[in-house]
């Protein structure tokens, strides 16, 4: 039977994908769009009480908007429909784009941050529900590869294009919103109704299995993923200089070589579960971030280095597809969205549980800060080895959820 927001013809679905790869850039955008251009904002509201920490904030911020945003996922679909929240939050993330612009002072540029944050999260639980539940096993895991590998993308180029963006005024670099203009005609022709018909319920969970008892073990993975994804970027540059490496395009080009193969690894996430459960890939992400993370700390030197970044990369980007395919594994569609919003909002709590102990240890010696991530690799590692059935290898003759 046709449903309301999944295409029932091949030229549909390929509209509905290229829809959902051009999604991804909002959350990109919202992520690394001001990292080029926080040292002119920094420079210009300088007089600004608190400057330094409110232009930190055009950042971190984005963990806060995650929190309130992802959780809210689940109630919006039931209650607006896939069209009308991919529409909103794309609405939302151009005009917040468009206001900072103009924002008066950094308080405003925050509060417009925020905002876009908010919608790039809503954004982000809904368009994975929808792979989740649109898209059948074998297919759906190669869709949750792609998101991770055209985010990582999406990131380069909206870092680049921003910085180009710069040269006229730290402001023209937020035009990198209107890159979603597109989405605000191909949305309501790629889902033509505004209703979610929802998949059917997995059998396999009992109606006492709702709830937050159902949703602990998709909250622990999350929190686990989050500190270990989102503090790559914060203390591998910190290695990396303590170790000698202190020219910026070096460090540039390190991290770019980390990003390529964090995002190749996305990629290849669908094809690896045909051979190895949700659990099994948990396990080997794990695994490959820590050795990668112990490796760097305890073997610093330069013939290592590609090296150690692959085995980092590897397993960091197996990370975040395998996060939602664990935490949107059963129930119908609502109830998928509401467990990978609240997975996603423990992410980012993670990626700040942590910062206080990793920050305190980066000031001691920057490689005891790499160590205590590949600690936490171990108990992330063993997280799904005890997980009920279920989650299994993915198969193309399975029935969808």
């Amino acid at each position: 039977m046709e449903d309301a927001d999944t295409p029932s013809a091949k030229s549909g679905q390929t509209l509905a994908g290229i829809t959902i790869l051009l999604m991804v850039i909002i959350g990109a955008t919202t992520a690394v769009g001001l990292s080029p251009i926080l040292p002119q904002i920094r420079a210009e509201f300088a007089a600004t009480p608190g400057a330094d920490f409110l232009t930190k904030a055009l950042i971190t911020v984005f963990g806060i908007s995650a929190l309130v945003g992802s959780p809210l996922t689940g109630w919006l679909l039931k209650h607006w429909g896939a069209r009308n929240l991919f529409l909103g939050t794309a609405i939302t993330f151009i005009a917040a784009g468009l206001g900072g612009m103009v924002a008066p002072n950094l308080i405003m540029l925050v509060f417009t941050r925020f905002v876009s944050g908010v919608a790039a999260a809503i954004c982000g639980a809904a368009y994975y529900t929808f792979v989740m539940t649109q898209y059948p096993p074998g297919k759906r895991e190669r869709w949750l590869g792609y998101l991770g590998t055209i985010g990582a993308i999406w990131a380069v180029v909206v870092s680049i294009l921003a910085g180009e963006l710069s040269q006229f005024g730290w402001r023209f670099a937020l035009l990198t919103h209107l890159l979603a203009l597109p989405l605000l005609v191909l949305i309501p022709v790629a889902f033509r109704k505004s209703t979610w018909t929802q998949a059917t319920p997995d059998s396999s969970v009992a109606r006492s299995d709702t709830g937050l008892r159902r949703m602990t073990p998709a909250i622990v993975v999350g929190l686990f993923s989050g500190a270990i994804v989102m503090s790559t970027p914060l203390y591998l540059p910190l290695q990396l200089s303590a170790i000698g490496v202190t020219d910026a395009r070096a460090i540039g080009l390190l991290m770019a070589w980390y990003m390529v193969v964090s995002a190749t690894s996305a990629f290849l996430y669908g094809n690896l579960r045909r051979f190895l459960s949700v659990a099994g890939v948990n396990l080997l992400a794990f695994s490959a971030a820590g050795a990668g993370y112990l490796s760097l700390a305890l073997w610093p030197e330069a013939q290592w280095r590609l090296a150690e970044l692959v085995v980092l990369g590897c397993g960091t980007g197996l990370l975040t597809p395998n996060l939602a395919a664990f935490a949107g594994r059963r129930g119908d569609a609502i109830e998928k969205a509401k467990s990978i919003g609240i997975s996603k909002a423990a992410y980012f709590v993670g990626a700040f549980l942590f910062q206080a102990l990793l920050a305190a240890l980066a000031i001691t010696a920057a490689n005891l800060s790499l160590v205590a991530l590949a600690m936490i690799c171990i108990p992330g590692a063993a997280l799904l080895l005890a997980a009920r059935p279920g989650s299994g290898r993915a198969r193309a003759s399975e029935p969808a959820e």
